[in-house]
């Protein structure tokens, strides 16, 4: 049975921190999150990696597959129901909206920022966010930032290389896109991503939101932010 946290004394500043990346494109996380902090919900801050999301879903895809699913380790997903191959996943959802019609749909519903973003800026203030493109989540320096943000003292510890090698992208190999399928298949890809999570389409979420936006630097206008994300994810 799982013992009661402790009663928060007040007495001196405390920081809770949760690092599950699967809440952002969750349909319910956000209004979970605003019932359960509703009343101090001023004092969350938000912190959204974005990966570039066609990366992102590839990568995912061999996640699952990594983790079991073809050989029956989902409980949710047999073996039959998982795509065999990230093409037929692709081709799949593109043509009937959904991958499998199960859990794993997040290998796609989760890159699609967009909407993502609008979930949680209709629960929370907007400028409780910082947005921060993933090629600079990887360095050292967003490290300090959000022990600043959260007013925490910075750790002493040495960086653990969690990803191995020189690989900052990935903790696992897989196929490259264009071996995967063939060129109308991956223009058709990229194109349905780039609609639903693309940088343009990203971009005209946060210029009129209050988001923080990680190593910007240009002037806030739609087209300043989707060429920073495409330099940037």
């Amino acid at each position: 049975m799982a013992q009661p946290l402790p009663k928060c004394s007040q007495d001196k500043h405390l920081v809770a921190v949760d690092c599950t990346p699967g809440y952002f494109g969750s349909l319910y996380a956000p209004f979970g999150i605003e019932k359960a902090y509703r009343d101090s919900r001023h004092t969350l801050v938000f912190m959204v990696f974005l990966r570039e999301p066609v990366e992102r879903t590839h990568s995912h895809y061999y996640q699952y597959e990594e983790n079991g699913v073809l050989q029956g380790y989902f409980d949710e997903c047999t073996p039959q129901q998982f795509p065999k191959t990230f093409a037929l996943a692709v081709q799949t959802r593109i043509t009937t909206g959904s991958m499998c019609n199960c859990g794993c749909d997040n290998i796609f519903e989760d890159s699609m920022y967009v909407d993502s973003f609008k979930r949680y800026f209709k629960n929370f203030q907007s400028s409780s966010f910082h947005v921060v493109p993933f090629k600079q989540a990887v360095l050292t320096e967003v490290v300090d930032y959000a022990w600043k943000l959260l007013n925490v003292a910075k750790g002493t510890g040495e960086k653990g290389n969690l990803v191995g090698g020189d690989n900052q992208k990935n903790h696992h190999e897989y196929p490259t896109l264009h071996h995967e399928m063939d060129a109308t298949l991956l223009y058709q890809f990229e194109d349905f991503m780039y609609k639903a999570a693309g940088p343009k389409a990203v971009s005209k979420v946060l210029v009129d939101s209050g988001a923080q936006l990680y190593g910007f630097t240009g002037t806030k206008s739609a087209p300043a932010i989707a060429d920073w994300l495409a330099e940037n994810w």
